[in-house]
């Protein structure tokens, strides 16, 4: 069965377990959802889509879920990426997380198959206006805290953190293969 992994990544981690996930799969098209054109899924009997989260919404996927009438009859696989998921994978429970992200992507109604991944953050990729918002926020937000969480928010702004591992994706593979029958 044909498969297209569509992505849309802010700073690099969801291109990359786009690119992970396709070299485990050999999906018949990876697109950058810049060059994404709805049409090229019509033909698709899988559609993975990957997107950082960004205030509780998987970014870009109500570009493709707008057309959901036409699709709905597909394998669709949605991939949420962002350090949102740090503090629930930590504890073994994504529930709390996962609802809201449900509710705020509107997939409670849809046949969507939803999968949330650690990602990642770098104060690096963004652009310099963003970055020095940022930096001040959590400047801002380290003032009241202890010496060990000022040390770790030094070392978020000036190492980042990188959680992006192949082996988070064995329980999307399993699925898309049990699927497709492979």
């Amino acid at each position: 069965m044909s498969c297209i992994i569509i992505y849309h990544s802010e700073c690099g981690h969801t291109k990359r377990y786009a690119e992970y996930l396709n070299m485990r799969i050999a999906a018949d098209k990876l697109i950058s959802l810049d060059q994404f054109k709805f049409k090229d899924i019509l033909n698709y009997d899988n559609i993975i889509y990957a997107g950082n989260i960004k205030n509780n919404v998987i970014v870009g996927l109500n570009k493709l879920l707008k057309k959901y009438k036409k699709i709905k009859d597909k394998n669709i696989f949605v991939i949420g990426v962002g350090l949102l998921n740090i503090t629930a994978m930590n504890n073994g429970n994504d529930t709390f997380n996962r609802d809201i992200i449900i509710i705020s992507n509107s997939l409670d109604d849809k046949h969507v198959r939803l999968y949330l991944l650690p990602g990642g953050f770098n104060i690096n990729k963004f652009s310099k206006f963003k970055g020095k918002i940022i930096k001040r926020m959590l400047k801002f937000a380290s003032k009241d805290k202890s010496s060990g969480e000022k040390a770790s928010i030094d070392m978020l702004l000036s190492n980042g953190i990188d959680l992006v591992d192949i082996n988070n994706l064995d329980k999307i593979v399993s699925v898309y293969n049990r699927v497709n029958n492979k």
